[in-house]
């Protein structure tokens, strides 16, 4: 394995293969300790079979988004077997300042009653804005 490192290395590098093995190791670290960090959120939304992905959870924390409340609406509309809303609308909604689960839950309700509530049309009521300039 070693000469076979250096091989790969090629003897006119400047650092050798231990240095290398050591910053491999530390990117290796970096990448496990990322994904353990959203696995729980992973895990919770896959059995549910409400698809996010890890770089979906990944770019929701460089975006500052709150991934627990878009995963766990996600799960709510997914438990009501509405998926049609993806991830992208979830969070859109949460940045625009909305409150997602709980909106989640009314169209979920909504659907479970047999009540015409689709997400944009709640989204704009949670926000405060009339259906008409939704659909416009």
């Amino acid at each position: 394995m070693h000469d076979l490192v250096w091989t790969l290395l090629g003897q006119s590098w400047l650092i050798g293969p231990e240095i290398f093995a050591v910053i491999l190791g530390l990117i290796l670290l970096v990448c496990l300790l990322l994904i353990a960090q959203f696995f729980r959120l992973w895990l919770m939304a896959y059995m549910a079979n409400a698809p996010v992905s890890l770089f979906d959870l990944i770019g929701m924390r460089m975006r500052k988004t709150n991934a627990a409340k878009v995963v766990e609406a996600k799960v709510v509309l997914a438990h009501a077997g509405i998926h049609d809303v993806t991830v992208w609308d979830l969070e859109a909604h949460f940045l625009a300042g909305g409150r997602v689960v709980e909106v989640a839950r009314r169209v979920a309700d909504a659907k479970r009653f047999g009540t015409d509530l689709d997400w944009k049309t709640a989204c704009a009521a949670d926000l405060g804005r009339t259906p008409q300039a939704v659909r416009n």
